[in-house]
């Protein structure tokens, strides 16, 4: 789970914010002020946080992903770096504005769900006593994993 909170979170912030930020509105939804204006940008971050807090939610609710399950889900996530790139370039397979939306809200939800099973799963797999040390790790991993994201975000810029 250690690896799940940290590959999560490394390819979170690999991407986010610097390649989502500098996706373009295309204008296929036909609000041309967006891209005068700046709020295209505001409008992804937005879509972001809204899923984050949906996916950090969903575990209350229903678990779809097993323990074996999450280490393969948070690799999974790599499909995202490679699609916010081309994304970021103006590919034409990806400039559609609705599908940059649906892109960011289920990358949000994913690193949301992921993480927050990561996070619930990791103190079962230890005795009571060792909880609160696998609890000031996962702490620790986690910022790892975003020190991590974040240089190779400006490796990539």
């Amino acid at each position: 789970m250690m690896f799940s909170i940290g590959f999560v979170f490394t390819a979170t912030f690999f991407v986010f914010p610097g390649e989502v930020v500098a996706v373009k509105y295309a204008g296929t939804v036909g609000l041309n002020g967006l891209s005068k204006a700046g709020w295209w940008p505001v409008i992804l971050l937005t879509a972001f946080q809204i899923g984050d807090t949906t996916g950090r939610s969903l575990p209350a609710v229903f678990t779809c992903l097993t323990r074996q399950l999450v280490p393969w889900a948070s690799f999974a996530r790599l499909v995202f770096i490679p699609l916010w790139i081309v994304a970021a370039r103006g590919i034409a397979v990806v400039s559609s504005d609705p599908w940059t939306l649906v892109l960011m809200l289920i990358f949000a939800l994913t690193n949301g769900y992921v993480s927050t099973l990561s996070f619930a799963y990791a103190p079962r797999l230890v005795e009571p006593a060792d909880r609160e040390k696998v609890g000031f790790l996962m702490g620790l991993v986690l910022q790892v994993g975003i020190a991590c994201g974040s240089a190779l975000s400006l490796a990539l810029s």
